[in-house]
């Protein structure tokens, strides 16, 4: 990699829009414009590309603070085109054994019983959407996502976040005992969180959808403080229960990503702030952690939180079944290819990023 010869063709095709360039004062015009060839340069070094970069995703890239978080945002655009693929993938192949099942039982029954794809997409449609309304009439388990550290993250960090948030709606929406889910803090007047709507949460918008309910208020003017649980790592009780009358709080803060402009106990000190109770998942209770953070997913969170309520506190099982079993396997025990392969993606970005210093100069600190 350290030589010319070695250099690609750039994969860069798509570039910021006349209209994009036109709502950018002087100083982000000419950010951007260094910002690009960054960015070709890179599609020069690395095969691992996304095939397009859209005017938002520019406007991303522009609110990097640093060139590594434009590679692992580049990173993340090519990661989510694949993902993609296969769920193309996934849905064609579904679609053609749904197309061979109904041929075969419009074959086998010609009596009034049998009931079209298409009603039966409707009615399950249906079902759910009434599962969820039914949560929020019975006064189902409540679950807040706490948005206010939206504004404060990394661009990946948003990403991944927001596509967590997508997630949560849509377990919820699938599972058997919904919940009541609510995004509080939810701060629609700042560009970052709107252009994070837009492009993953546009589902919030839907009458027809099982969306939760957004809030640009805090949690504490929706709910008395006496019910709010909020959720913290670094709590110092741990929780013992998951009742139908509390109101458990989750920062939506991703897992996996370490936050510059945020401090590494911001839910604690969310909790503290806001002077409602904090505690923390009893993990070193049932679980024997052997590897990574204790930092789960806002998917996983609530998967437990929902399994503990339904199986009358059964934090044993809720946790074997949710929590990812990189946390639960040693270094020893994780398979050394998996390994090896993390460690050469990092040795080469650090030789991408080396490159990029002596090709294009360092960023200035």
């Amino acid at each position: 990699m350290a030589g010319k010869s070695q250099w690609g063709e750039p994969l860069l095709t798509t570039f910021p829009s006349a209209t994009l360039d036109a709502r950018l004062n002087s100083d982000r015009a000419r950010k951007l414009r260094s910002i690009v060839y960054e960015v070709k340069t890179i599609s020069m070094l690395t095969r691992h590309f996304p095939s397009k970069i859209l005017d938002d995703d520019w406007l991303v890239l522009l609110d990097c603070q640093t060139r590594k978080q434009r590679l692992d945002y580049l990173k993340f655009l090519r990661n989510r085109e694949r993902e993609r693929e296969k769920d193309m993938e996934k849905k064609r192949l579904k679609e053609i054994s749904s197309s061979l099942f109904v041929q075969e039982t419009k074959c086998e029954h010609s009596s009034p019983l049998y009931y079209p794809t298409a009603k039966l997409a409707k009615e399950q449609r249906r079902q759910l959407w009434q599962r969820v309304a039914n949560a929020y009439r019975c006064g189902a388990p409540t679950l807040v996502i706490d948005c206010r550290f939206l504004p404060l993250l990394s661009p990946r960090g948003a990403e991944l976040t927001s596509i967590q948030l997508k997630y949560l709606i849509s377990e919820n929406r699938d599972s058997s005992a919904p919940w009541q889910l609510y995004f509080a803090n939810f701060d629609l007047s700042n560009d970052k969180v709107r252009r994070l709507k837009r492009r993953h949460l546009s589902v919030i918008d839907s009458s027809s959808a099982c969306s939760p309910v957004v809030l640009t208020i805090d949690y504490t003017h929706m709910f008395g403080r006496e019910r709010i649980v909020y959720l913290s790592p670094d709590a110092e009780e741990e929780l013992e229960d998951v009742d139908d009358e509390n109101v458990y709080v989750l920062g939506g803060i991703v897992d996996r990503v370490v936050e510059r402009g945020i401090s590494r106990q911001a839910s604690l000190e969310a909790a503290t702030s806001d002077r409602v109770c904090c505690k923390r998942l009893p993990l070193d209770k049932y679980v024997k952690w052997k590897s990574g953070n204790k930092f789960l997913t806002l998917t996983a969170v609530s998967s437990i939180l929902r399994d503990v309520n339904n199986s009358g506190g059964d934090w044993e099982s809720a946790l074997r079944r949710n929590i990812p079993v990189r946390n639960i396997r040693s270094a020893e025990e994780k398979c050394a290819a998996g390994r090896q392969l993390h460690e050469k993606i990092r040795h080469f970005d650090n030789q991408l990023l080396q490159i990029l210093d002596r090709e294009i100069g360092q960023e200035p600190l």
